[in-house]
């Protein structure tokens, strides 16, 4: 797999993982975070994805590399990342789907880069959803999270579309 840097292989395997299975919200707006529509969506996305598309602050992935990685859902939260058979990540989420454009809040907390936290924006269209999102920045509006599914040079962002395993 080509090299892309520590940063952007922890960010990219968060990503493809994280809008994967989310834990039910914790936020002070019982709106954004209804748990009705959180534990719908996690039955949206439980199961096994492929990575159509993987594009990394505007650079894309080949074919050959999204090829070796697949993302595993289990309904109580958990996902698992893995590469070629392997396990190499997994981590935990919270999904805000009464935002709009949907939200979603991550950690990694296994794998290359445990312990960072991503902000992001999903949406699901039957057997395939998007992510996009970006490390955590506190000091900036939204906290660094993408304001649309676009990843372009310089913006730092991280696009990922999935497709369900059949």
């Amino acid at each position: 797999m080509r090299r892309v840097g520590k940063f952007w292989i922890s960010a990219w395997i968060v990503g493809l993982a994280v809008v994967t299975q989310p834990c039910v919200a914790q936020t002070k707006s019982a709106a954004r975070t209804e748990p009705a529509a959180v534990e719908r969506d996690r039955s949206k996305i439980a199961g096994e994805w492929t990575i159509s598309e993987l594009v990394i602050d505007g650079n894309p992935v080949s074919a050959e590399d999204r090829s070796k990685l697949r993302v595993k859902n289990e309904i109580d939260g958990t996902w698992t990342l893995i590469s070629e058979g392997r396990s190499i990540g997994g981590g935990t989420s919270t999904l805000i789907p009464g935002e709009q454009p949907k939200q979603i809040d991550f950690k990694l907390t296994r794998g290359d880069g445990a312990g960072r936290e991503f902000v992001g924006i999903y949406k699901l269209d039957g057997d395939r959803r998007t992510l996009c999102f970006a490390a955590r920045q506190p000091e900036a509006d939204q906290q660094g999270r993408p304001q649309s599914f676009t990843s372009q040079a310089g913006q730092q962002h991280i696009l990922v579309r999935f497709e369900r395993m059949r």
